[in-house]
């Protein structure tokens, strides 16, 4: 926990490798940080070997809220997409290792659709990624989804960004809507 705590994530996953390969019974909450953490680091596939490996203890039980896997799941960055080919295995994962109060039909069925969603939302960022990627900045600026010369300082609060817009010029309500969650920067 405290490797996590502090943003370490390699020595985290270290931890958690030792504990499991001695077949030792993992924290939930451990695992509970260890997912979320990996995702955010689009380390999917580390994820997935750390959940496959923790599917084999023999004591294995679901160690995930529902809302914790909702959280991983809706939080997932965009970038994961240079990692959906894990994308698949890792929801299958994090499903089976869901506690569903509802029992395992509902369980069943929130797995697939999940599936479904989280391969969805990857394409989406996927195309996203490569279409500014490969476009023209000044086509993208005027189609309203580019903006250059950003200054990215740190924000109040600790964890916050300040996102500051140039000098160029803004159209529309860009300018006083500012940069905001949900925005691909």
């Amino acid at each position: 926990r405290r490797h996590i705590n502090e943003g370490r994530t390699e020595e985290a996953l270290q931890g958690a490798w030792s504990l499991v390969t001695s077949g030792q019974p993992i924290d939930p909450v451990v695992v509970q940080m260890m997912v979320a953490a990996l995702t955010k680091a689009i380390r999917l596939s580390d994820a997935c070997d750390l959940l496959e490996r923790i599917t084999q203890l023999p004591h294995a039980t679901a160690v995930l809220p529902l809302p914790v896997t909702l959280s991983v799941l809706t939080g997932m960055p965009m970038r994961c997409a240079v990692e959906s080919e894990h994308a698949f295995r890792f929801t299958d994962l994090v499903c089976r290792l869901t506690q569903f109060t509802l029992g395992q039909q509902y369980g069943e069925y929130f797995r697939r659709l999940a599936i479904a969603q989280v391969l969805e939302y990857l394409e989406e960022s996927r195309v996203a990624l490569d279409r500014a990627k490969s476009s023209n900045t000044d086509h993208l600026m005027r189609q309203g989804v580019c903006l250059i010369n950003v200054e990215v300082t740190e924000g109040k609060k600790q964890g916050e960004l300040a996102i500051r817009l140039g000098s160029q010029s803004v159209s529309g309500d860009m300018g006083q809507r500012g940069i905001q969650t949900g925005d691909t920067v």
